[in-house]
């Protein structure tokens, strides 16, 4: 009702942003009333986030937001991209601005434009005024970090492999990521740079944030040493996916076969999917 009654989209191009809320605040309002049935950090990682990483690793795939310029577009662009894809790019916006500050842009955006139109740019530039506001001068321009999302089809892998030396600097790099049977399709996008936000989480819990475009680059961490293994996407926030060089992903099965209570099930599933 609010992002498709109270607030409308401007045009059907912008159909995920209502129905990838509404779906989004499914999980939301469920974990508010039943907070015990993890519905946000468990169940939308299976039946939505891992569900949707299937075909949008496909070449059949497009992007969230498509042109429609004849009537019989419209019904095209209410898929499960529209759907799973929105909530899953939607949550990963919430946790990269901070679940109070993105409530509060949120509430901004249908204040101003209730009983109206309005398109994704208002939303971008309504939460980007957030972000200037209440972030302690830590502001993004949410539009170019999104549109980069909305206007190209799929998602990346990112690769993180450690550098033999003193300084443990990790090489950080990524590429779009299609299935087996799609890498040598013209499908391939080797200008997919998104900007992508990583959590790296080490044996003794300390985490690590870094949000930027990652084509090529080298990032130091001088806590991490040879015998601790890294995770990226803490709590599955972003859409992507991630791998390691050998001596971590050996790390990481060490440490589950050990003792796999040290990573809560929600990081579990995402190394098994």
């Amino acid at each position: 009702q609010w992002f498709g009654d109270l607030v409308t989209p401007m045009w059907w191009e912008d159909v995920w942003l209502k129905e990838g809320f509404a779906h989004y605040f499914e999980y939301l309002g469920t974990d508010f009333l039943y907070p015990h049935w993890n519905m946000e950090t468990q169940r939308f990682l299976i039946d939505d986030l891992h569900d949707i990483m299937l075909p949008d690793g496909l070449c059949s795939s497009h992007p969230i937001s498509q042109d429609v310029s004849q009537p019989e577009d419209i019904s095209r662009v209410f898929d499960w991209i529209a759907y799973k894809k929105g909530a899953a790019l939607i949550r990963m916006l919430a946790n990269f601005m901070g679940k109070a500050s993105f409530k509060k842009g949120l509430q901004d955006y249908l204040k101003t434009y209730m009983f109206g139109n309005a398109g994704r740019d208002d939303l971008w530039n309504t939460l980007s005024k957030e972000t200037r506001c209440c972030n302690n001068g830590d502001t993004h321009n949410i539009r170019e970090v999104m549109d980069i999302w909305t206007l190209q089809m799929g998602y990346p892998v990112v690769t993180i492999n450690r550098d033999a030396g003193p300084d443990c600097k990790l090489r950080i790099s990524q590429e779009h990521f299609l299935y087996s049977a799609d890498v040598n399709a013209n499908c391939q996008n080797d200008s997919l740079y998104l900007f992508v936000s990583l959590v790296y989480m080490q044996i003794k819990l300390s985490e690590y944030h870094l949000w930027q475009i990652i084509s090529k680059a080298f990032v130091k961490i001088f806590h991490v040493i040879g015998s601790d293994w890294l995770l990226g996407n803490i709590n599955q926030t972003g859409y992507f996916r991630v791998n390691y060089d050998l001596q971590n992903w050996e790390q990481l099965v060490k440490q589950l076969t050990t003792d796999h209570r040290v990573l809560p099930i929600i990081h579990t599933t995402k190394l098994i999917h």
